[in-house]
């Protein structure tokens, strides 16, 4: 019976860190697009699916945390500790897209084109923002999905004779 749990975790485990990998490279890839379109349609197509993506993300981390131990039995203090970087870069960095994104669409809805909106200061300033925020939450949603992988943090004996 435990046996077969364990299999069940790790299965649901295994499924949900791939599609939080593939999540991850399709937003790596519209990241690296995303700010060279000059169509509005595809744009606002390109943003809106980079915001879906990113929440989807963080969605799925969060319902890697859910299946540990230690959030069903409410140690939440004890995963905030372990991932205080992410649960700090991660609203940070969505919100930052989002600004970024409305931005981006208004100057492309205005027909001013993509070269003109990168002469603009305070575009650039999120645009760097958005980019420096970007590398760490690639880095933390990874790191939090291998740590989330740890099979002390989804059996009970594991987990209290540790700590």
């Amino acid at each position: 019976m435990l046996a077969q749990h364990s299999r069940s975790i790790k299965f649901d485990y295994i499924l949900k860190f791939i599609i939080l990998i593939t999540l991850i490279s399709t937003e790596f890839y519209l990241n690296a697009i995303i700010d060279s379109l000059d169509s509005s349609s595809e744009l606002i197509i390109s943003f809106s699916l980079h915001i879906l993506i990113r929440a989807m993300t963080i969605f799925i981390l969060f319902l890697l945390m859910s299946n540990t131990f230690v959030f069903q039995h409410g140690l939440l203090d004890a995963l905030v500790d372990k991932f205080k970087a992410f649960l700090v870069i991660a609203p940070i960095s969505f919100i930052i897209l989002i600004i970024k994104s409305s931005y981006k669409i208004t100057e492309i809805l205005n027909d001013i084109k993509t070269v003109d909106t990168f002469k603009k200061n305070d575009f650039l300033g999120l645009y760097y923002t958005h980019q420096l925020c970007t590398v760490p939450y690639y880095v933390l949603c990874l790191y939090t999905a291998f740590v989330l992988g740890d099979p002390k943090l989804y059996h009970p004996k594991k987990w209290v004779n540790k700590h």
